[in-house]
């Protein structure tokens, strides 16, 4: 099969077109025919070595973690699929070598999903590892509950945009922070608390000041303002430092430029 693979860490220059053998699904496994693999930051960090001291890595590599597609074989044991049907997976294994850029991949039934009738292959390619990032920041790592004040930093991105809908799932009232611009589509997903397009810990030129209960960053630049914001009995998570959660601390953040859509 066709695939892209780098025999070393480095730069895009060391992604290439080659030909590997076409992978054998075990018993409780099923091959999948990759339709659409999503790109994330992951894979470049992948790419480049940042990874190898935390997860085995084996040459050739195949990088990639999201999938959609069809099931093209089963192995023997395999009960909850069948030749043809639709799924998705966030396909990462233990060990890092065979990836999702690739035509196909083997996997254990029990990380593979059927698609939904509602979306096609395209949306659900994009689904697996930002939708999991979020719903393990949300549930496992802060114990989201009813009527929590959330605030999302980095509302349009990838995870933020699905932390958005699953918060609001939840029954929590949603702020997030996005450019004007990009921040129109967040009326599609119902109202929310509203929007703010400037986050500030200093004291100079505040507007409004917020108590949260929860807030969850995912952007690089607020790590450290979202240390100095933090005290008290309540609970922050920064998908930065998942290893060492911003956990029950209270959260006073300071917003400017206000849009309400509520």
């Amino acid at each position: 099969m066709k695939a892209i693979t780098i025999d070393k860490f480095g730069g895009p220059e060391v992604l290439k077109m080659t030909n590997v053998p076409t992978p054998i699904p075990m018993d409780r496994e099923v091959r999948i025919k990759i339709s659409y693999a999503s790109v994330n930051p992951v894979d470049w960090k992948i790419r480049e070595g940042y990874l190898a001291t935390m997860i085995p890595h084996h040459f050739p590599l195949i990088p990639g973690w999201d999938l959609a597609g069809l099931i093209e074989s089963c192995g023997k044991d395999v009960t909850s699929f069948k030749v043809g049907d639709r799924v998705f997976s966030y396909a990462r294994k233990p060990e890092v070598q065979w990836g999702t850029y690739a035509e196909f991949i083997t996997l254990d039934e029990s990380v593979v999903s059927h698609i939904p009738e509602s979306i096609n292959e395209e949306q659900a390619a994009t689904i697996p590892l930002v939708g999991l990032t979020a719903w393990q920041a949300l549930h496992d790592f802060s114990q989201i509950e009813k009527n929590m004040n959330v605030l999302v930093l980095g509302g349009s991105g990838g995870v933020g945009s699905f932390a958005i809908q699953f918060a609001k799932a939840a029954g929590a009232s949603v702020w997030t922070t996005a450019s004007k611009k990009i921040g129109t589509m967040f009326l599609n997903w119902g109202p929310l608390s509203f929007w703010i397009t400037k986050v500030k810990v200093s004291t100079a030129r505040l507007r409004v000041r917020l108590k949260m209960d929860l807030i969850l960053s995912s952007i690089l630049w607020v790590e450290k303002p979202l240390k100095q914001a933090t005290s008290g009995s309540e609970r922050a998570v920064s998908l930065l430092v998942l290893s060492n959660p911003l956990t029950r601390s209270l959260v006073k953040v300071w917003v400017s430029d206000r849009v309400s859509y509520s």
